[in-house]
Parts: C-alpha cells; sequence; structure tokens
C-alpha cells in the first residue's frame, strides 16, 4: 500500500500524528509504504517522522519539492490560508518513483481509525481518481464554468491511478489550466482537479474523508444526496475510517482550546504515542469584540437555521465573486480554450 502527504515544517507535527494513527490502525496490512511531499520539513521533524516509521517497521521517504511555480509557467496565488505545497500534488508523474501505479493521498489534518485495505482495493481503472463528494458554491461552478449537477470532490483523500494519470499527460492539461486562469485559483488544486478531471472522478465512501459538520451540511446538497444515501452518512458517522479537520468545519484538537466534543480524546491518544507528545497544544486565533460575540451567537443558533445562514454567506461571497470577474477576464484575454483542458467531460 502506497501513502502520501505534503508538508512543510508548519504542518509536520499533524502528518507525524496523522502517520502514526494510520500504521496504529493498519497493523494487518503487509506493506505500508509513506511518501511526503517536502517543503522544508526540518531535519529534527524528518528525524521524528521517521522513527516512527520504524517504530511499526515501515517505510517513509521524504520527497524534495521542486519549483511548483516553474513548472506551472508563472506565479501562482496562494493565499494565507493554503501553501504552494498543495499544487506540488499536480505534478506527481515528476515526484513519485516510475513503480507507483496507485497510491492514496492524505491530508496532514487528519486522523485515520480504520483499515485503508478497502479502499486501496477500490477499482478505478476506468478513473484517474477518487474522491468524496461535496457541494460547491454555485459561484465556484460558474467560475469554472461547471454545471450544478456535475461533481465536485474535495482533495483532501485521494485514490490515485497513476498508470491512468501517466498515460493521459495530465499535467499539461493542469498547466494550461493554471496558465488559462492567471494562476488565481479559489481552492488551489482542489480547483484544478475538479476542473480538469470532472468527468473522470470516481466518488468514494464518505467514511474515507469524514468531516464533521461540513459532511452533515452537504449531504443538504441534491448532487452529493444523488450519489451518497442516509446510510452511507450515518456509517460515517459512527465508525469513520479518515476524520479530516477540514478548516472552521471541525474544531482542530491540536490547537488549544479548540476543543472537539468528538475526537478530542483520540487524537491526544494518538499524539501522546508520538515524539510531540510532550510538547504544548498550539496557539489558535483568537476573536475579539464584535467577531466573538457573533461567532458566539451563530454557534448557539439552531443547525437547520445556522445552515441557510451558510448558504447565504457562500453564495454571497464578495472574494469568490471577484474571484469570478477576474476568471472571466482571464478566459477572455488567453488563447487557451477550456474543453482542451479538460479531460474525458
Amino acid at each position: 500500500m502506497n501513502i502520501l502527504y505534503a508538508s512543510d515544517d508548519n504542518y509536520a507535527e499533524l502528518a507525524g500524528v496523522s502517520v502514526l494513527s494510520l500504521f496504529e490502525n493498519n497493523k494487518n496490512v503487509e506493506e505500508i509504504n509513506i511518501f511526503i511531499l517536502d517543503s522544508g520539513i526540518s531535519e529534527v521533524n524528518k528525524h521524528n517522522i521517521s522513527s516512527i516509521a520504524q517504530a511499526y517497521d515501515r517505510k517513509v521517504s521524504f520527497l524534495n519539492n521542486f519549483d511548483v511555480e516553474k513548472s506551472a509557467g508563472q506565479k501562482l496565488s496562494v493565499s494565507s490560508r493554503w501553501s504552494v505545497t498543495a499544487y506540488a500534488r499536480l505534478f506527481l508523474s515528476k515526484l513519485l518513483p516510475e513503480k507507483i501505479k496507485k497510491i492514496i493521498y492524505i491530508d496532514c489534518d487528519t486522523l485515520i481509525l480504520g483499515s485503508l485495505l478497502p479502499l486501496w482495493n477500490e477499482n478505478v481503472d476506468d478513473y484517474v481518481l477518487g474522491g468524496v463528494l461535496v457541494a460547491r458554491k454555485s459561484i465556484s461552478m460558474k467560475t469554472y464554468a461547471m454545471k450544478k449537477t456535475e461533481k465536485w470532490i474535495n482533495t483532501g483523500v485521494l485514490l490515485i491511478n497513476m498508470e491512468l494519470w501517466r498515460k493521459t499527460n495530465i499535467e499539461d492539461k493542469f498547466v494550461d489550466f493554471i496558465n488559462l486562469y492567471c494562476g488565481n485559483l479559489i481552492s488551489v488544486d482542489e480547483s484544478v482537479i475538479n476542473g480538469v478531471l470532472n468527468g473522470r472522478i470516481k466518488p468514494i465512501k464518505m467514511k474515507y474523508n469524514y468531516m464533521g459538520l461540513a459532511s452533515r451540511y452537504f449531504m443538504r446538497r441534491t448532487m452529493v444526496k444523488r450519489h451518497y444515501t442516509q446510510t452511507d452518512y450515518d456509517e460515517a458517522v459512527k465508525e469513520p475510517v479518515i476524520v479530516h479537520f477540514m478548516g472552521s468545519w471541525m474544531p482542530r484538537p491540536w490547537i488549544d482550546g479548540d476543543n472537539n466534543p468528538v475526537f478530542q480524546e483520540r487524537y491526544m491518544e494518538y499524539r501522546g504515542q508520538s515524539p510531540w507528545g510532550g510538547s504544548p497544544l498550539r496557539k489558535g486565533r483568537k476573536k475579539r469584540g464584535l467577531k466573538l460575540t457573533a461567532s458566539q451567537v451563530l454557534k448557539a443558533l439552531p443547525e437547520p437555521v445556522y445552515f441557510i445562514y451558510l448558504d447565504i454567506r457562500r453564495n454571497f461571497n464578495k472574494k469568490h465573486f471577484l474571484y469570478y470577474l477576474y476568471a472571466r477576464k482571464c478566459l477572455r484575454k488567453s488563447d487557451i480554450k477550456l474543453d482542451d483542458c479538460r479531460l474525458g467531460r
């Protein structure tokens, strides 16, 4: 089984805890090879992660990051929320050994609580990759000329068919797509993957990328409900295999004071077994004044009301509207045709 992470030094601890939980809950797997796209991980943290692998008699390889922007052909837009490392996932054929035919990519901000063998054995022969479906803002779909009925996946967990990835020379289309949008993308590599591969993505079970409140919110959307049943959702809640602590949707247990009511104890158990177990939790951004009051009020709302608020906020977002306008401008100026960037639609 081949597993891929991407991390800089800031996320190295999170990657290490995720890797440890993966090893702990997949002891029956004969071979697990971990690859980490290394975007400046310190020697100390490399040693920490390597020591975890050694304790479980597993292998870990650090792949030195290359010049992502040079490969893309221009400077890429990266907000404070993202690292340029995210774009490295688009150029896996240049980073992974040729012998790798299939690999599971997992975000660092995750916890693995079950066996990955069923996911690994999922048939993706006719697909470039598989992922868990989510719902995107309508303005985001319009930005990339996608219909509301088309699939959109969260790229926090991906089952990647590297044979088809290489065979279709998909990275050339990724570069064209990035250049077409002037390197300014709402969700960095997630925008590229969904915009280019939409017709060649296989939906996988929700339990392999459970996002807490986000998963519950997305289940209200027609496109998601078309592919997942209530039973699928209930299974993800009761027996999640990969828990994804995604942004503001789910409290992050490594943040001091950001207590996760469901997974805090489990996360701290694995963190305690890691080389970072004795170090203090991270300090989060403190909300003050009106922002703090507004946050407290919103959290107190009944969930249906809160979801309505999210609908309004997601569909009337100034930042995403500006992305849309800028995208229209780039499309008008570019010699690249959008349809030429897409694969197998």
